[in-house]
C-alpha cells in the first residue's frame, strides 16, 4: 500500500503555528487538521498487519533524538514518549522555549507542525511505537532503485564494504558464518528464527564480528560494536544498526545485558538467541583451522541448549572443553542452560 497525503510539519505550521506560538487550541486545529488528511486511509492501513513501523526524514528524526535525550524512550518513539513531548511544548509555548538541545535552528520553526503531524499519526494508526530510519524517503527510493538494478540489497554492501574498510579475515568470517546459520537452521521452528530477517542479521554479524580487530586486539568486540554503531550504514534503520552492534559486541566474553535491555522489547529475546548461535559459532572455530570441522548437533528446549558431540570428540579437544565450561557460565547469566 502506498499513500501521499497534505500532512507535512510545513502545511500544519501554516495552518496552525505561523507565528510560532503553542497553546492547546492550536495544537487541536493541527492534530485535527492531520486526522481528517489522514481519515480516508487509516482504515485500511490498520487493517493491513503490519509488524513494523519505520519513519523516516528529519522530523521523525529530531523527535527520536529529542526524545531520547530527554530519557522517555530507548530509542524508539513511543505513544508515551510523543504525549510527554507535547506537553512540553504546551507548557512551554514555543519551540524556542521548550530548549530543546537537538532541534536545530533550520528545524525549529516547523518542528511543533511535524509532533502534530505525528501525533495525528499514532492515533490515526492506533501505534504504539515507531522505529527511525537515518535516511528519508527520498534516499530510500534511490536505495531501492539501486538494489533492484544490481540485483542485490543495499544493505548487504554496506555490511561488504565495512569488512573491506576494516580488513575483516574472510576465511575466518565465512567459517562462523556458516557455522552460525547451520546452528540457527537447527532451531529456527523452535526458537522462531526462521526469518529472512533473522537469517540475515546473523549472518551480518558474523561477517562483521572481528571488525575491531583493525582497531585493536584488546576489547576488540567493544571496539568493533562501536564502529557498527555509529558507521553510516545505508539501508539500516537505527534500530537494525543498534541490534547488528549488540551482536557484535556480545559474541565473546560478557553478554552486553544492558544494551540488549536498551532495545525494543520484542528485538531482546531475538538479541539472546542470535547471540547465543553466533557465539557457540565463534567458540567451535576460535582455533581458525580451515580443515574440515566436525560439527555437533544442537538442540534446544526453552532456554536449555544441549550441543551433541561425536563420540570421544570432547575428549580430543581439551580446549574446547574448556571453553564450553566458561561460555556456560556466561550464559547462565542471561538464563540459558548448556549442556555438552
Amino acid at each position: 500500500m502506498l499513500e501521499s497525503l497534505e500532512v507535512g510539519c510545513v502545511t500544519l505550521t501554516q495552518q496552525a503555528f505561523a507565528d510560532g506560538k503553542i497553546d492547546r487550541a492550536r495544537w487541536q486545529e493541527a492534530v485535527l487538521a492531520a486526522r481528517r488528511e489522514l481519515e480516508p486511509v487509516a482504515q485500511s492501513f490498520r487493517e493491513s498487519g503490519w509488524q513494523r513501523v519505520i519513519g523516516a526524514s528529519g522530523t521523525i528524526q529530531a523527535v527520536q533524538r529529542t526524545v531520547f535525550e530527554a530519557g522517555w524512550s530507548e530509542g524508539t518513539i513511543t505513544a508515551s514518549a510523543l504525549a510527554k513531548l507535547r506537553k512540553t511544548l504546551l507548557a512551554a509555548g514555543s519551540v524556542e522555549r521548550a530548549g530543546f538541545c537537538s532541534v536545530g535552528s533550520e528545524r525549529a520553526p516547523v518542528f511543533a507542525g511535524g509532533v502534530a503531524a505525528l501525533s495525528a499519526v499514532f492515533q490515526a494508526l492506533a501505534l504504539d511505537e515507531m522505529e527511525t530510519a537515518q535516511g528519508a524517503l527520498r534516499e530510500g527510493v534511490m536505495y531501492d532503485l539501486l538494489g533492484r538494478i544490481q540485483r542485490r540489497e543495499v544493505r548487504g554492501g554496506s555490511i561488504d564494504s565495512l569488512r573491506a574498510r576494516y580488513h575483516v579475515d574472510a576465511g575466518q568470517a565465512e567459517r562462523v558464518r556458516e557455522t552460525a546459520d547451520r546452528l540457527r537452521q537447527a532451531v529456527a521452528v523452535t526458537w522462531g528464527l526462521g526469518d529472512s530477517e533473522s537469517r540475515r542479521l546473523l549472518r551480518w554479524a558474523a561477517e562483521l564480528h572481528e571488525i575491531g580487530l583493525d582497531i585493536s586486539h584488546a576489547q576488540y568486540h567493544k571496539h568493533g560494536a562501536y564502529v557498527v554503531r555509529h558507521a553510516d550504514l545505508a539501508g539500516f534503520s537505527q534500530q537494525e544498526q543498534a541490534l547488528l552492534a549488540v551482536l557484535v559486541q556480545g559474541h565473546r566474553r560478557r553478554l552486553p545485558h544492558k544494551r540488549i535491555k536498551s532495545l525494543p522489547p520484542r528485538q531482546q529475546k531475538q538479541a539472546y538467541r542470535l547471540l547465543v548461535l553466533l557465539r557457540l559459532a565463534v567458540l567451535l572455530h576460535r582455533s581458525r583451522d580451515v580443515g574440515p570441522q566436525s560439527l555437533p548437533r544442537l538442540e534446544v528446549e526453552g532456554k536449555r541448549v544441549t550441543l551433541r558431540f561425536a563420540p570421544s570428540w570432547l575428549a580430543e579437544h581439551p580446549l574446547l572443553v574448556a571453553d564450553l565450561q566458561e561460555e556456560a557460565k556466561q550464559l547462565a547469566t542471561a538464563g540459558f542452560r548448556l549442556y555438552y
